[in-house]
């Protein structure tokens, strides 16, 4: 009987031991993806300061530009002013250009995660019957402008449906059938 005791209480030991084990396995797990969160959002606000840092370089860079051509100005006045002006115009206008660029891409990435772009998200496609109403209320209003944009781009007798409208070759235009066939 002792035996027999003894194996319970070792089993339950054992058990008692796996199971502990199991919830320290549990917690190390939820640490460790925590830090990994940790690690990803450093790295994402690294990489977007890394931009930010970027452009001010290209500020002090065109800083540095601007005071040169100053000097240069001063220092050789035998070199119209206009040139420098201009120098100095181009100078500010791609340090601008450079740092939209850089603010651009800052502001099309997410906020949590800059390797992932922070995109509107699609429309849902429309369904044959949202097109056929929307047509008609464009053929209606004569908006031939809202049909093409409904039906995609089209040229010509293309941008008639065929249903409310018909190509006048005269006018070269879309036409209501009912006023084409004489009919108001």
């Amino acid at each position: 009987m002792s035996q027999q005791n003894n194996a319970q209480d070792i089993t339950q030991i054992i058990n008692n031991e796996s199971a502990r084990m199991s919830i320290q396995k549990q917690a190390v797990d939820a640490e460790l993806e925590t830090q990994k969160k940790v690690i990803q959002y450093n790295e994402s606000y690294r990489r977007r300061f890394q931009v930010y840092t970027e452009i001010v370089v290209y500020v002090i860079i065109g800083l540095c530009i601007y005071l040169a051509l100053i000097f240069m100005a001063q220092m050789l006045p035998f070199i119209p002013a206009f040139v420098f002006d201009i120098a100095t115009a181009i100078t500010f206008v791609v340090i601008a250009i450079l740092s939209y660029k850089k603010w651009g891409i800052i502001a099309e990435r997410s906020k949590l995660n800059f390797d992932e772009l922070d995109l509107a998200p699609m429309p849902a496609p429309a369904t044959q019957t949202d097109i056929a109403t929307a047509t008609e209320k464009a053929v209606e209003a004569g908006d031939l402008l809202a049909l093409a944009k409904i039906k995609g781009s089209c040229v010509g007798e293309e941008c008639c449906d065929g249903i409310y409208t018909k190509w006048d070759s005269n006018t070269g235009k879309c036409v209501n059938k009912n006023e084409a066939c004489g009919i108001v």
